[in-house]
């Protein structure tokens, strides 16, 4: 009887993993990630020019969403989306971080994401961000 009740105690268990809740996700991408610093008349770090340029698929699905939005340009889903990716990544600090002398160096907010698709061998997405360091 007690090997009985392992047996099935175990079976439980283990049909536990093959019966799981809903789960939500969302994709993720890769990025090709180049860096412009740009500085002022003095030779200092006035801003920085990121690109931000996403792999293939991930652009081409976006790409094929907005197509499918109702209501709006691709153009117009295209700047909605570089306002929220912007907005997005400002609480994260744009995922960069910026030292002088060790010390750590605010980051202004980004300002004007043009976020376009470039047609080529593949379907890419660019996003650009301007970031002036605050002084």
């Amino acid at each position: 009887m007690r090997e009985t009740s392992i047996s099935v105690a175990f079976v439980l268990a283990m049909s536990s993993f093959l019966i799981s809740p809903n789960t939500h996700a969302h994709p993720h991408g890769w990025i090709d990630l180049s860096v412009r610093v740009i500085t002022d008349d003095q030779g200092l770090v006035s801003s920085l020019h990121q690109t931000w340029r996403m792999d293939p698929f991930y652009s081409l699905v976006v790409f094929e969403e907005l197509q499918q939005a109702e209501g709006a340009s691709l153009e117009e889903g295209l700047d909605q989306l570089g306002k929220e990716i912007r907005d997005n990544l400002a609480t994260q600090h744009y995922l960069t971080e910026v030292r002088i002398n060790n010390a750590p160096q605010a980051l202004g907010r980004s300002s004007n994401i043009p976020l376009w698709s470039a047609m080529g061998g593949s379907s890419l997405c660019l996003f650009c961000l301007w970031k002036r360091l605050s002084r």
